[in-house]
């Protein structure tokens, strides 16, 4: 298989990080070169992924510090790794943050391998969400929504992945991880 750019996007709760996790131990298991990556947090050892989740910043700060965070991600980890040939798995990408004026820098900064890539929204009901989150014992305050936040962010993230280059597929969450990556390796081969 070619290395590919792959995209777990999808409000918290609804198992990314577990399918990314399970399809990475997947691909492994085949002898298929892989890394796991995550946003925000995925270069300058999390210094991103730190501001933006302690502290409450406006709108505007938050916002370019989550593209400050992709750009240096995709400079120091994501494109360097699709260069050498190394399939990314990336939990949460652009549709989280979805802002028209940034994302065609984004695709520009992923060149040739923006053909590589295959994006998944995970989708679940709101209970199942708050069910999976309360299991939880390292919750931030992005991951702490009410049902009226959550049912438009949920809104927001579809229309985005609707209207997004590169999206693909919409997963079901409440199936069992086992189910997420079949379905996965069977829309990607």
């Amino acid at each position: 298989m070619q290395a590919k750019f792959i995209v777990f996007d999808g409000l918290d709760g609804s198992g990314k990080s577990t399918a990314a996790r399970a399809l990475s131990q997947h691909f492994t298991s085949h002898g298929i070169v892989n890394i796991v990556v995550r946003e925000p947090g995925g270069s300058l050892g999390g210094l991103y992924r730190s501001l933006i989740i302690n502290h409450d910043l406006s709108l505007e700060a938050e916002t370019f510090s989550f593209f400050a965070d992709r750009f240096q991600h995709l400079n120091d980890v994501i494109v360097p790794a699709l260069d050498r040939g190394v399939t990314v798995i990336c939990d949460r990408f652009s549709t989280s943050t979805m802002f028209a004026d940034f994302e065609h820098l984004v695709w520009k900064k992923l060149g040739p391998h923006f053909s590589e890539m295959e994006e998944f929204l995970f989708v679940l009901p709101f209970e199942v969400a708050q069910q999976r989150l309360a299991a939880r014992v390292d919750l931030n305050r992005l991951d702490i929504l009410d049902r009226p936040t959550f049912d438009r962010c949920s809104e927001a993230i579809r229309i985005a992945a609707e209207n997004q280059i590169g999206f693909r597929s919409i997963i079901d969450a409440t199936q069992s991880t086992e189910e997420i990556v079949k379905q996965v390796l069977s829309i990607i081969k």
